[in-house]
């Protein structure tokens, strides 16, 4: 897969691009697929959070109300009703995890926010470097070579059209490129009507269950 797959970029001509010009999309890149995976992170930290939230609260709710009151007082037995739902919608929970694998790609997303941080900066360094004339062949060769071997693990991902537009509108923010789409340079993350840039708004109760 062609990195430029991942996440677009911001503009096309018709004459071949200089490894300068590719260090600066390529930063972009990184610095999108970074804010795709933060999104991700965050998403999967408060999934995780509240599923071992579950974990606790149950049983010191019923053992705190079993020492505090008799085991056949009206309260103890309303608890004990309270915390079968709750025990319930915590096994489907860690089911519907396990399943999902939410530790794994909450760790895996941590990962990519590293790496592609790292990438953007270097790529970032070496395109302001020396001056004049086109950047180092062996520097930029290496740096490509890790983003292509990036880029092919974080497919495994599934990324959705929804996050690389995302993801592109805060690389173009950040850039202060103009979209290829719109033509307008992003002041803010507010998801517009662009194809390219925007339509990646989340509504309703979706923006509590999915990622991104």
């Amino acid at each position: 897969m062609e990195i430029s797959e991942e996440i677009p970029e911001a503009g096309n001509n018709d004459r071949p691009e200089s490894n300068r010009e590719k260090c600066w999309n390529y930063s972009l890149q990184s610095f999108g697929k970074s804010y795709i995976f933060n999104n991700r992170a965050r998403f999967y930290e408060t999934w995780l959070r509240r599923l071992s939230l579950l974990g606790v609260i149950v049983p010191i709710m019923v053992g705190a109300t079993a020492m505090a009151y008799n085991l056949d007082t009206p309260i103890f037995n309303y608890i004990l009703a309270l915390s079968a739902p709750l025990s319930l919608l915590q096994v489907l929970m860690s089911c519907f995890s396990l399943v999902n694998k939410w530790d794994d790609k909450y760790s895996y997303a941590i990962e990519a926010i590293n790496e592609h941080d790292n990438l953007s900066e270097a790529f970032k360094k070496l395109a302001t470097s020396n001056g004049k004339g086109d950047v180092s062949e062996r520097k930029f060769e290496k740096l490509e070579t890790r983003l292509i071997s990036l880029n092919k693990n974080d497919s495994k991902q599934l990324i959705t059209d929804r996050e690389r537009r995302m993801g592109m509108r805060s690389g173009l923010r950040e850039f202060q490129r103009g979209c290829a789409g719109c033509g307008e340079i992003p002041i803010s993350m507010q998801s517009t009507k662009c194809p390219v840039c925007g339509e990646f708004e989340k509504k309703n109760i979706t923006k509590h269950f999915t990622h991104g």
